[in-house]
């Protein structure tokens, strides 16, 4: 049987991902995609992307320990060079398990004091609408 925490995973290598379900991190509540990080709409009202791909984790609770697992790869620093599998269900997958794919990202440091959108609310145990963003995203062909 494959679990959701399965398809999703994060690691220093293409071939060497591990899932979050051996990391134990949970799945996002959320994952939003984008193709390009910029739209431009065109004079016949067509849009054409531009830049590279974005993926957003959102996580409407999530504990001290699993995102301290997320920071580990980080090592200290405001961001870092990682590769992602996640999904990018964008309604053309009829099956789920087809919408995953692996990027290599720069994955940002979460702000955990409000400054991304929605205030962070922080209990003794968890911190609540935590969003990990991965940006510069290129897709890596041939390791799925």
């Amino acid at each position: 049987m494959i679990y959701p925490d399965d398809l999703y995973g994060i690691g220093f290598y293409p071939n060497a991902i591990v899932s979050f379900r051996m990391l134990r991190i949970p799945t996002p509540d959320q994952v939003t995609w984008q193709a390009a990080s910029q739209y431009y709409a065109r004079s016949d009202l067509s849009r054409v992307g531009d830049g590279f791909s974005i993926v957003s984790m959102i996580y409407d609770v999530i504990s001290y320990e699993s995102i301290a697992r997320f920071l580990d790869h980080l090592d200290g620093k405001e961001s870092a060079e990682l590769y992602v599998r996640t999904d990018v269900r964008d309604g053309t997958f009829a099956i789920a398990a087809n919408a995953f794919k692996i990027y290599k990202a720069t994955m940002w440091k979460p702000l955990l004091f409000g400054q991304e959108g929605e205030p962070i609310v922080r209990t003794s145990k968890a911190y609540q609408t935590v969003q990990i963003k991965f940006i510069n995203a290129v897709e890596q062909i041939g390791y799925l």
